[in-house]
């Protein structure tokens, strides 16, 4: 079997930002967002810059594919493409830099399942594509 695999994925539950234990108002920031009880994170504590793939880790991924002539049995992955996100979130998740590029996958490629997580469900969202969270699958 020729499996593609590919981590990543921009959170979705920090809406209220990122703070920085480097920033003076950390504290009281802190203090603040969770008396509002806000999703927030903190970097390099609970979040990380690096959470999205570079642009040379995605070259490398499309380089891969080619040399496999687009075509594999599996796609691992932790997000999805974005045509697959908005059935998911049904206007809830935005479209980034990591969803744009599995779409361009998805669309480019030709595959027989694509198992993926991020969003914590179970479901079959097609005929070829699964979220899994709690989930386990046996591939043959």
């Amino acid at each position: 079997k020729k499996v593609f695999t590919f981590g990543g994925a921009a959170s979705h539950d920090i809406s209220a930002g990122i703070l920085d234990p480097a920033d003076p108002l950390y504290r009281t920031k802190r203090q603040r967002l969770n008396r509002q009880r806000v999703f927030y994170r903190v970097l390099r504590q609970s979040w990380w810059p690096e959470e999205l793939a570079s642009e040379e880790e995605m070259a490398e991924g499309l380089k891969n594919l080619a040399a496999h002539e687009n075509r594999v049995d599996l796609i691992l992955s932790h997000c999805c493409a974005s045509s697959t996100q908005a059935v998911i979130g049904r206007g809830f998740y935005k479209p980034d830099a990591e969803t744009d590029y599995l779409e361009q996958i998805k669309q480019s490629i030709s595959y027989d399942y694509w198992l993926f997580g991020h969003y914590h469900d179970n479901r079959r969202v097609s005929e070829k594509e699964f979220l899994l969270y709690e989930q386990f699958v046996r591939v043959e």
